[in-house]
C-alpha cells in the first residue's frame, strides 16, 4: 500500500474498518471502538492521566482478580484450575500527548494500548522441564505482543526454561542471582516501534516473569491513519 501523505494509507476506507487491533488471543479493538475511547469526556484532557480495562467481561476467558478494583485478566489455562494460570495479563488504555520511544518525527498524542503478561513460575507443571516442552508450551499459547512480535520473542524459550529450573531447584545460586538481577532493556519492534520490556520479578514462590509492551494507537481521526493501521 502506498502512503497517502504523512499521516494516512492509500486504502479504501470499507477496507480499512475492516482492520482490527488484537488485544489478546480472545479479544479484538476495531476502529469505532477505538474512535469511541479516545472521545470519551475528559479522556484526552484530564490531568490525572486515567486508565481503562480493555479487556470486555463478556470473555468467558476473563476472570476477576480479588482486587477491590475488580480488574479483569485475560488468562492462559493450565488445564488444573481457572485459578492456577500459567500466565495472565492485565491490559489497558491511557491517552497520552506525547509518546516517542518511536521512530516517527515528532511527538505522537494519542491511545496507548499497555500489556503486562505475567508468568508464574509456580503454576507450570514439572513436566514441563526441557527445552522441547517449553517450546510446545508458547506452540498452544501463541500470545501476540504486537502484530510483529509474540511472547517467545521477548521470553525466549531458554530464558523461560532457565527460570523454571532455578526456580525449582534453587542449586546454583549464581544461576539465581543472575536470573534475578539482569533486566533486559526496552527493545523495540522495527515495524510499528511497539516498546517492550522484561524481567524477572517477585520473591520466594511468587517469583514471575513479567513482560510489558506499549503500543500507540494513534489519535482515531480516520480509520486510514498511518499509526493505526501499523498496528
Amino acid at each position: 500500500m502506498a502512503e497517502k501523505n504523512d499521516t494516512e494509507i492509500c486504502i479504501d476506507e470499507a477496507t480499512a474498518l475492516e482492520y482490527y487491533v488484537e488485544i489478546c488471543p480472545h479479544e479484538k479493538l476495531y476502529f469505532p471502538r477505538l474512535q469511541k475511547i479516545v472521545n470519551l469526556p475528559g479522556f484526552k484532557t484530564s490531568t490525572s492521566n486515567p486508565e481503562i480495562n480493555a479487556l470486555t467481561q463478556g470473555s468467558s476467558k476473563h476472570y476477576s482478580t480479588i482486587d477491590e478494583d475488580g480488574t479483569y485478566q485475560c488468562v492462559i489455562q493450565n488445564g488444573d484450575s481457572r485459578f492456577r494460570p500459567y500466565a495472565c495479563g492485565e491490559i489497558k488504555f491511557s491517552y497520552t500527548r506525547w509518546y516517542d520511544p518511536l521512530k516517527w518525527t515528532g511527538p505522537h498524542p494519542g491511545l496507548l494500548l499497555q500489556l503486562d503478561w505475567y508468568l508464574w513460575l509456580h503454576h507450570f507443571p514439572m513436566e514441563i522441564n526441557t527445552l522441547d516442552g517449553v517450546e510446545q508450551f508458547y506452540a498452544r499459547n501463541p500470545v501476540s505482543l504486537c502484530p510483529h512480535t509474540k511472547l517467545i520473542d521477548v521470553v525466549g524459550p531458554q530464558r523461560l526454561l532457565n527460570s523454571l529450573q532455578s526456580y525449582r531447584q534453587t542449586l546454583d545460586p549464581v544461576l539465581d542471582y543472575e536470573l534475578k538481577h539482569v533486566k533486559k532493556g526496552k527493545e523495540e519492534c522495527k515495524y510499528c516501534h511497539s516498546s517492550f520490556q522484561s524481567e524477572l520479578r517477585g520473591v520466594g514462590k511468587d517469583k514471575f516473569l513479567g513482560v510489558t509492551c506499549i503500543r500507540l494507537l494513534g489519535k482515531a481521526n480516520s480509520p486510514k491513519d498511518l499509526i493505526w493501521l501499523s498496528q
